[in-house]
């Protein structure tokens, strides 16, 4: 009688666990055709793979936040209070094709931030993590391992160079100089986008200043920390870098094509109506293709 107790007793919570849906392990996956994402608990790691089981993006070391207060503008400092490092995974679900850590900064404490993994579509990977029940809370960071084939092209219009390796890159629009620029990381046109040719894009889903660390401060390491209490990221596998592109405008949208005129030529005219209504009457005399006068007066005295 007692061991039929036992099994009706264990019956009944396979089969609650089977219609929750719902699964707790040291180490957990999802997986689609294309990628598949992993954490492990002990210590806590989150992985993201192709489907040949090449690790594409893999985190190192804690997850921190920190508040920093006596800002007026995001460029200050600030007054900076010791950062909480989050390593350890105190609750680990799968539910359906979706995970979710709790993390925290010693076993048996309270969960301080969660983190939820999930498939956006086949290629398109989704990780949210917010620092939970501290709104006071303006910094997060995560690491990821940066190997020596990890390359990070894009970050918007730079005028450093194409590939950041070794380069700490903020996000934050602002206009730079003309002439004896020495910080050429300024941009009026940031995106915090790279591209990695082991074969996916990355994108930071958030309009906060952020700042992308590729290794200056710890060879490496990419350390990425955001303004914010929360850190939105989109991982988009190609494996090309055109699928890469194409998945992630998929996303985030697409440019639409601009009119033939915009494709011909253009002439510049500074220095005021007059020199650009005398350019317009030499290409018309002169009969020289143009398809627009383009004027930059401000930058001129």
């Amino acid at each position: 009688m007692r061991l039929k107790k036992v099994i009706s007793l264990t019956l009944i919570f396979l089969v609650a666990l089977c219609f929750k849906g719902v699964a707790r392990a040291e180490s957990n996956s999802i997986m689609s055709r294309f990628l598949s994402a992993e954490v492990q608990s002990k210590p806590f790691v989150m992985r993201i793979l192709d489907n040949n089981g090449k690790t594409l993006l893999e985190t190192r070391g804690e997850l921190g936040f920190a508040i920093v207060r006596g800002q007026k503008t995001p460029f200050d400092k600030g007054k900076e209070e010791n950062w909480t490092q989050v390593s350890e995974a105190v609750d680990l679900v799968r539910t359906n094709n979706h995970l979710q850590v709790e993390l925290a900064d010693k076993a048996g404490s309270e969960a301080l931030v969660r983190m939820k993994i999930f498939f956006i579509d086949e290629k398109t990977i989704r990780v949210e993590s917010e620092v939970l029940n501290q709104p006071q809370v303006n910094r997060i960071r995560i690491k990821f391992l940066s190997r020596q084939d990890d390359l990070y092209y894009g970050m918007g219009e730079r005028y450093n160079t194409a590939q950041q390796k070794g380069n700490l890159v903020y996000n934050w629009t602002q206009e730079g100089c003309l002439i004896g620029c020495e910080n050429t990381v300024v941009t009026y046109f940031p995106v915090p986008f790279f591209l990695n040719p082991r074969g996916y894009g990355f994108l930071l889903d958030d309009t906060h200043y952020s700042e992308f660390d590729f290794g200056k401060t710890e060879p490496g390491i990419f350390s990425l920390t955001n303004f914010n209490s929360r850190m939105d990221l989109m991982i988009f596998y190609g494996p090309s870098p055109l699928e890469v592109i194409e998945n992630y405008t998929a996303y985030t949208g697409r440019v639409t094509v601009p009119a033939p005129w915009a494709f011909g030529v253009w002439n510049a005219a500074d220095e005021g109506s007059p020199r650009a209504r005398e350019v317009a009457r030499i290409t018309r005399q002169e009969k020289i293709p143009t398809s627009a006068i383009w004027s930059e007066d401000w930058a001129w005295p």
